[in-house]
């Protein structure tokens, strides 16, 4: 499947939203995001930022990516203070992707790791 420019570049937004915790532009951009599986992992994201367990759990349950749902689960775990279980899970999540999914993943944590203040685990 092929990804047309605009989304990509709407996908580098939310990225860039998402880490900026900017809860103004973050639904507005979610909004617009044309695939439904990633549409729910952005609004999964966006509801660990706002605290919304409830709203997460509803995402992660109709999500058919594991990698998908096992950076939710670490990012939970990871704003919760259960940084053991965050490992575990952004572990198994680059354990289940490959290509460009695996690599932006591991670049991410590996970024994050090295942040004197680490706001996410990926």
């Amino acid at each position: 499947m092929q990804i047309k420019p605009e989304q990509q570049r709407l996908a580098m937004q939310i990225s860039v939203d998402y880490e900026k915790h900017n809860l103004t532009a973050l639904p507005r951009h979610i909004e617009k995001v044309k695939r439904p599986e990633v549409k729910l992992y952005y609004t999964g994201l966006l509801a660990i930022l706002e605290d919304d367990w409830r709203k997460v759990e509803a995402c992660k349950n109709q999500l058919r990516s594991k990698v998908f749902r096992s950076v939710l689960d670490a990012e939970m775990a990871f704003k919760t203070g259960r940084y053991d279980d965050a490992k575990r899970h952004g572990d198994q999540a680059i354990a289940d992707s490959a290509g460009m999914q695996r690599y932006i993943l591991i670049k991410m944590m590996d970024r994050q790791s090295r942040s004197e203040q680490r706001i996410s685990y990926f």
